[in-house]
Formats: C-alpha cells, sequence, structure tokens
C-alpha cells in the first residue's frame, strides 16, 4: 500500500501539478485555495491517481518489467489510463492523442525522471546531485507554467499565487517519496484479488465515464491490449527481478529538504516572467516528446516482438 499510495503522490504531481493542469488552476483555484481545500483536492486525486498508477506497478509486477522497453510500455499503460478512463483527453484528437500527453508526457517526464530518476539521485544521497537535479526542476517548472498563458483563456497565476502553489505540490510529492523509499520495500507482490479489483474499477469507470461508447473510446482497450500483449512476450526475455528491486538502499532524511530546492528555483524565476509577459509556447516541449515516445513506443514493441521470434527460432 505504502508503495501504490507513495507512487500515486508522485505520479499525480508531475502529471497534474508540475504540468499545471490549467483546469485546476483556474477552474475554482482548487490549487490556490485554503490549505483545507486543497489537502480535500490532493487526497480525492490521489485516490484517482491510485487507479491509474496500479497500472503500471501491477504491469511491472505482474511481468517482471526491468529493461526500459518494458518498463516504457508498463508506463504507456498509466499514461492511457490517465487520460482514457476518467477523462475523453486521448480520443479528443486520435492518434496523435495516443502520444500527447499519455506517452510524450506521462512516460518520459512523469515515469521516467519523476518516479525512476529522481528516486535514483535521492537513494545515491549525494546532497550536490540533489540540489542540482531539484534546480534543474525549478527553472524548467518556472518557465513551463507560462505555457497556457498564449491563447489568453485562462487566467494566469500570480507570482505569490504560483508561489504557494508550488511549495504545497512539492509538499505531496516529497511525501511520495517518503512512502515509497521508507515504507514501500523494494518488492511489490500484489495478489489476484488485487489485480482483479484494479481491473474490474478500471473497465467500470471507462464504461461509465464514456457512456454513450463510440468507436473512439474502443482506442483504450486496443492500444492497453497490444501493450499488454508485448509485456507478456517479453517475459520470455526478462525472467530476472522487476524494476522495484532496482531500488535498494535508503534515502537519508537530510536529503528530502534539498527537494524544495524546484520550487524555490521556480518561484523565483516565475515573476520575471511574468512582469516582462514571457511565455512558453507548448509545443517546443510537446513536439520533442511527441516525437522521441512515438519512436520509442514502436521501437519497443518491434524489439520485444523481433527478440520472442528469433529466441524462438533458435530453440
Amino acid at each position: 500500500m505504502a508503495m501504490l499510495f507513495g507512487s500515486a503522490l508522485v505520479l499525480l504531481f508531475y502529471s497534474e501539478l508540475f504540468f499545471l493542469n490549467v483546469a485546476a488552476a483556474n477552474e475554482e483555484r482548487p490549487l490556490i485555495a485554503e490549505l483545507g481545500d486543497f489537502l480535500a483536492f490532493a487526497v480525492e486525486m490521489t485516490l484517482w491517481y491510485t487507479i491509474f498508477t496500479a497500472w503500471f506497478t501491477l504491469s511491472v509486477a505482474q511481468f517482471k518489467a526491468s529493461s526500459f522497453r518494458s518498463v516504457f510500455l508498463a508506463g504507456c499503460l498509466f499514461g492511457w489510463a490517465t487520460e482514457g478512463i476518467l477523462v475523453p483527453e486521448m480520443y479528443s484528437s486520435l492518434p496523435g492523442s495516443l502520444i500527447w500527453p499519455s506517452v510524450g508526457w506521462h512516460v518520459l517526464v512523469v515515469i521516467l525522471l519523476g518516479w525512476w530518476l529522481v528516486r535514483r539521485v535521492l537513494l545515491m544521497n549525494r546532497a550536490s546531485l540533489t540540489a542540482l537535479l531539484a534546480v534543474g526542476l525549478g527553472l524548467f517548472w518556472g518557465i513551463w507554467a507560462t505555457w497556457f498563458w498564449v491563447d489568453g483563456t485562462y487566467d494566469r497565476l500570480s507570482p505569490t499565487q504560483f508561489g504557494l502553489f508550488s511549495f504545497r505540490a512539492t509538499l505531496l510529492c516529497t511525501l511520495g517519496y517518503v512512502l515509497i523509499d521508507r515504507y514501500g520495500g523494494t518488492t511489490y507482490q500484489p495478489s489476484r484479488l488485487e489485480i482483479w479489483f484494479f481491473v474490474a474499477v478500471s473497465v467500470l469507470l471507462w464504461a461509465l465515464m464514456m457512456y454513450p461508447l463510440t468507436p473512439l473510446q474502443l482506442a483504450l482497450p486496443v492500444v492497453a491490449g497490444i501493450v499488454l500483449h508485448a509485456l507478456s512476450r517479453n517475459r520470455l526475455l526478462e525472467n530476472g527481478a522487476d524494476l522495484f528491486s532496482h531500488f535498494s538502499g535508503q534515502t537519508a532524511l537530510w536529503n528530502y529538504p534539498l527537494l524544495f530546492l524546484m520550487p524555490a528555483t521556480a518561484s523565483l524565476t516565475y515573476p520575471i516572467y511574468f512582469a516582462l509577459d514571457i511565455h512558453l509556447p507548448p509545443a517546443i516541449v510537446a513536439i520533442p516528446l511527441i516525437i522521441v515516445g512515438t519512436i520509442v513506443l514502436i521501437t519497443s514493441l518491434v524489439q520485444i516482438y523481433w527478440r520472442v521470434w528469433r529466441l524462438r527460432t533458435r530453440n
């Protein structure tokens, strides 16, 4: 449970808060509301993200994913669940919406950067590396937070509002890392009951939220089925320990506060962009991530089936 809920907090942070979801920032503004309202928002969103996160954690555990290609594909399942179960973003502009933001952001940034790389750096217990990574993320966060200013549809967060929000959000993310590291362990062995519970809940929510169904909504079971089949074939290639076992050791307590250099850096740079009306066109970030995500998704699938075919041919 610590691994699942801790991971949900981390994935929630990079998916909605580091990304700066404009709906959450503008509709009733829960990200900058009173502390109680913000915590209520965080609890509700974490519960939803527990379902999405399970697509990733259960897939890694069930299929013993440890290589880059298999972990990437498991991350795709998380991305598609996030954008296709409760919200119809995945079906908004097919086929491109299969990649952005489901793969381009949710896998490359949320899973590989936030859930994997940051944890690896924290476990090194080297203050200079943690500080450098946090400052780098903060520099990006400060300018990326301007991405929705382009057409003026949504209200901007003032520097004070952004600073308050960024520190609150980082507190949630840090709590997630603590839960994973201190109580999550290096093994994750879900029971069949857990697996079927999350499958049933996901299918039920998908059916209810997407009713009445159209052919577009069938994109989720189709692409998820392709990836799940590929991961099942990949078990012939990976028989060792899964990804969870790679995170041995423990982060020192003094290392966690260094993560707050991220909101500190973002809060120092964001006012400059606000005052000068400088904003980052989202395509500058989105297009490279879309290209990389598409290439890695296709090559991962091809590599698995090619290597399985060669293995069976030799045998």
